[in-house]
């Protein structure tokens, strides 16, 4: 059986919400944009993201360098909306 329509690549975008990991995208690139509304699970999602608390407290505390979530990057979870990214083909 084949797939009568092409496969999409679908963008979620985690790290670009942080200033310091971003990356550019390239003035060539078009992309659509889109937000979904996930008001009405917006709490689960946030308790699924407390559920690893091993990114999320210092439940890991012998690696100074360890990496955890900021309360910054956590923040951005928060909204009752998602943005998905398309690149224009």
């Amino acid at each position: 059986m084949t797939c009568p329509y092409p496969p999409r690549l679908i963008e979620y975008p985690i790290w670009d919400w942080d200033l310091d990991q971003r990356e550019s995208l390239p003035g060539s690139l078009e992309v659509t944009t889109w937000r979904l509304n996930i008001s009405a699970v917006v709490e689960f999602k946030q308790q699924a993201i407390a559920a690893y608390r091993s990114q999320t407290t210092d439940l890991i505390d012998d690696d100074p360098e360890g990496f955890r979530l900021t309360p910054e990057m956590l923040a951005n979870f928060t909204y009752p909306w998602e943005v998905y990214i398309e690149e224009n083909r």
